[in-house]
């Protein structure tokens, strides 16, 4: 029997993701002047780039805490570790596929966005401070993401005329989360014993997710920069081709 604060934390994800997919930053997202602008999708993928490049490394870090007690969660934390290994390398492919010029992503790739460097430092907290169980709360939700934005990406992909082998960090990857995700479940109910590991699974679902919704809306924020022809850091992305009728001014949102 599962644990009541299972379904807690399961509706909790399921309606923080509906409110935000109705908020207005992810309706432009696939809508409107920018939702045939392939520079948007491309922004956002710099920033997948960069937190994927450290998610293998700081769900190896929960191993190797000396807190972390349970044998079974550290065996998990490597297995899953070696697994993520190397994910950022599909958002660099899709970067690559839609046409930026990426040839040493060390150097070239725009930086992080300041909410991407939050998340990326949360998780790196998280995995070696507090309850290890915590770590749990980011893996529940993001290796079943896609049962919440599917339909989501399947827009951006009509709209942006995008294929599947140009989006393999989410089409690809939602083979491989569907294993993750079961892994995720039987780990999440067998480590948990506490009201204080579910409460700190939880809260670092709720964190987790609110850095999420942020990297979108500050990726938008970048998105109308670069539309008004300001100074941007992500400039690369103008190598994009952009439909005529995108070149209009979106206002600020």
């Amino acid at each position: 029997m599962k644990h009541p604060k299972f379904d807690e934390l399961e509706n909790l994800i399921a309606e923080k993701w509906r409110s935000f997919l109705e908020q207005p930053q992810a309706l432009q997202f696939k809508t409107s002047i920018m939702g045939s602008d392939r520079r948007i999708f491309a922004l956002y993928m710099t920033q997948v780039y960069h937190y994927a490049f450290h998610t293998a490394r700081n769900q190896a870090l929960v191993a190797v805490n000396p807190q972390n007690k349970n044998i079974h969660y550290m065996q998990f934390c490597l297995e899953h570790a070696l697994e993520e290994t190397g994910h950022e390398l599909m958002a660099l492919h899709d970067l690559r596929s839609i046409g930026l010029t990426l040839k040493d992503p060390e150097k070239d790739m725009p930086p992080a966005m300041v909410p991407t460097k939050l998340l990326i430092s949360y998780l790196y907290w998280v995995s070696a401070n507090g309850n290890p169980l915590q770590r749990l709360g980011y893996s529940f939700w993001a290796e079943r993401s896609y049962e919440y934005i599917g339909e989501f990406i399947d827009q951006i992909s009509g709209n942006m005329g995008l294929n599947k082998n140009q989006m393999t960090f989410f089409y690809s990857h939602s083979s491989i989360d569907d294993k993750h995700a079961k892994d995720v479940e039987n780990i999440l109910l067998k480590a948990c014993s506490t009201e204080s590991d579910w409460d700190a699974v939880i809260q670092t679902s709720v964190i987790t997710l609110d850095l999420t919704f942020q990297i979108i809306k500050a990726v938008v924020d970048e998105y109308e920069k670069l539309v008004r022809e300001e100074e941007s850091a992500f400039g690369l992305v103008n190598q994009l081709v952009i439909p005529v009728h995108n070149s209009a001014v979106l206002p600020h949102s």
